[in-house]
């Protein structure tokens, strides 16, 4: 079991107690993807990755070789705990969240069913052993095919991608997407739980005060005015009626 939460206002102490709650759901690794939102000067992204815990004082770097960030020039704090699936699972950053292909970063709570078939449709070197590392690599395969069609001039929907893509997954799944084309953040759930307050865009796989779960086959977007359905997808959960 695994969990994943997060917050789009940089409210780092919010982030922290979430990443509390969800470490009863896996306290084996940690991951997460910090955003600026658009701000090219200073670079998109910054991802971590470690084993067990994971503690920022708000007053430095957030990593060694990154000097000049600081936890508070970020906007979106997106964050997974992940648990082992063996007594001897050892860590390492390949198989760990969030997985990654091109633009399109991902973090999954869940179990696909067919993953490997999903596989044999993608590029190898796109993906790993691990189930959810396939999801973004198909996002990735999904919006190569939009563009062709559309061509090169064209600016694609992210959300048609999404939505397209979800739609072919079957299994359990509650994650947290992002593009860094645009930088946006989306949420779907689909037998996982996940949870969001739809006014501060916070979420989380664990039910937090002011939180309401999030619909089945409806993709989400944090927005500067909440939490926001932006589209639909077939949802292929076990549990899903």
């Amino acid at each position: 079991m695994c969990g994943i939460f997060g917050v789009l206002d940089g409210d780092y102490s919010k982030f922290i107690k979430l990443y509390q709650r969800n470490q009863e759901r896996g306290d084996f690794a940690f991951g997460a993807l910090f955003t600026r939102n658009n701000d090219r000067t200073s670079g998109f992204h910054l991802t971590v990755k470690c084993k067990e815990n994971f503690s920022i004082p708000k007053d430095y770097p957030l990593v060694e070789n990154d000097k000049a960030s600081k936890i508070e020039e970020f906007k979106a704090l997106l964050g997974h705990t992940q648990a082992p699936t063996s007594s001897k699972r050892e860590f390492s950053a390949k198989t760990s969240h969030p997985f990654q292909c091109n633009k399109w970063y991902v973090a999954h709570n869940g179990v696909l069913s067919n993953d490997r078939i999903i596989a044999t449709k993608l590029t190898p070197d796109t993906y790993n052993e691990v189930d959810s590392s396939v999801i973004p690599a198909l996002f990735h395969k999904t919006e190569q095919e939009h563009q062709t069609r559309l061509g090169a001039d064209k600016r694609i929907n992210e959300v048609d991608v999404i939505c397209e893509s979800l739609s072919q997954l079957q299994g359990t799944m509650g994650l947290w997407i992002c593009n860094s084309t645009l930088s946006n953040v989306y949420l779907a759930r689909s037998g996982s739980t996940l949870y969001a307050n739809y006014l501060d865009n916070s979420f989380s796989s664990t039910k937090e005060p002011k939180m309401e779960e999030l619909a089945e086959g409806t993709l989400y977007q944090l927005t500067p005015e909440g939490v926001t359905a932006v589209g639909k997808f077939n949802s292929n959960s076990p549990f899903f009626l």
